[in-house]
């Protein structure tokens, strides 16, 4: 697959595979052009985002701060976003592999999965998916 070279800018979310980031000043990323699933993947589950929020950014030094997932464009898959609830604080983007990898451990090549959504416009799209 075709790897594209994407910078950028502050406030824009970067993304390598599939791994929504928290906004940079600047950053030179290699992504997977993600508009649809690529032939010979097939979806082993979905994404709970909450959950990924929480274990990714719900303990700060040993001290609890409880996260979760916020949508911030309701026609855009790549806008999730993690925030302290206590707050409202956003505080970071996602690594999707990771946390598909991390959920999906009982099916057989689940800790190899990936993360890949299916329309770009639908921000639900998301899911984890192994190679065939």
């Amino acid at each position: 697959m075709n790897k594209l070279k994407l910078v950028l800018a502050a406030g824009i979310a970067a993304l390598s595979s599939a791994v929504i980031m928290a906004p940079t000043a600047s950053a030179v990323t290699d992504i997977m052009p993600l508009t649809e699933v690529p032939a010979g993947w097939r979806r082993i589950g979905g994404i709970d985002l909450n959950r990924a929020c929480d274990i990714q950014y719900g303990l700060v030094n040993g001290v609890r701060h409880p996260s979760d997932a916020v949508l911030q464009s309701p026609g855009n898959a790549m806008s999730w976003r993690c925030r302290r609830i206590a707050t409202g604080q956003i505080v970071g983007g996602l690594d999707l592999d990771f946390h598909c990898g991390a959920q999906h451990t009982h099916i057989p090549g689940g800790n190899t999965s990936r993360a890949f959504f299916v329309d770009f416009n639908n921000p639900f799209s998301w899911g984890c998916y192994v190679r065939n």
